[in-house]
């Protein structure tokens, strides 16, 4: 079988559900973590990297889940929760140095 071959994974319920989570266990994991690294570091570093991480990690899913099963999927969801979270948090501190209190305001209610 070669890795272009489409794979099934027959997954129960809880299965899928612990996939689903994982993102949000990286995610919650590192939310204050990337708030003081975008702070110290700067909000467009940090976005960057964050955005790269995500990219990165997507890419490699299908390749890494299908050598590695359910383990790897896991830790991949979780990596990239860690890599979401400093988006959010360098969005926030990105927009709330270039723009005025009600420019920023407009910009975090519509994005």
């Amino acid at each position: 079988m070669t890795l272009l071959q489409r794979v099934k994974f027959a997954w129960d319920r809880q299965t899928q559900g612990l996939v689903l989570g994982a993102f949000f266990y990286g995610y919650t994991l590192t939310q204050i973590g990337s708030g003081l690294i975008s702070d110290k570091f700067g909000g467009k570093r940090v976005l960057l990297l964050g955005l790269s991480w995500m990219s990165l990690l997507t890419l490699l899913t299908p390749v890494l889940t299908t050598l590695g099963g359910f383990a790897a999927l896991f830790v991949i969801r979780v990596l990239e929760g860690m890599g979401s979270v400093c988006v959010a948090t360098s969005d926030s501190q990105t927009f709330s140095r270039g723009f005025c209190v009600v420019e920023c305001l407009r910009v975090m209610l519509t994005s």
